[in-house]
C-alpha cells in the first residue's frame, strides 16, 4: 500500500511538497527527501505529525510510516494522504552567509 505525505516547512510554504511512500518505509525516507530538496545543507531537522505542537513531535526516524499513520484498511490499494511539518538548522560550514548570526 502507498501513502501520500505532504511535507510543509513551518512558516515557509514555498517548500511544500507531496510525495508517495510505501507504507512500510521508515520516517527516515521522508527526512532524506526533505534534505535532498534543500540540497543536503540542513541538520537538526525537527518533524511534527499533522500540526505543530509539542504532542505531535516525531523523533524516531527508524519508525515505519505504518506505525505513525496507521496501516490503513486491509485490502485497500488506494493511497492515503497525510501531512508532516518540518523545521531545521542550516548545516554548519565555512559559508559566511549561511552561518551569519
Amino acid at each position: 500500500m502507498r501513502i501520500t505525505i505532504t511535507t510543509k516547512m513551518v512558516c515557509l510554504p514555498v517548500f511544500e511538497s507531496t510525495d508517495e511512500y510505501d507504507i512500510n518505509d521508515e520516517l527516515y525516507a521522508v527526512v532524506d527527501r526533505i534534505k535532498r530538496r534543500h540540497g543536503s545543507t540542513i541538520s537538526h531537522i525537527r518533524l511534527w505529525k499533522t500540526k505543530v505542537e509539542p504532542t505531535t513531535i516525531l523523533r524516531d526516524l527508524l519508525k515505519p510510516l505504518s506505525s505513525i499513520f496507521g496501516n490503513g484498511e486491509k485490502g485497500c490499494e488506494s493511497s492515503s494522504a497525510h501531512c508532516i511539518y518540518y523545521d531545521f538548522s542550516p548545516e554548519e560550514g565555512k559559508c559566511a552567509i549561511l552561518n551569519a548570526k
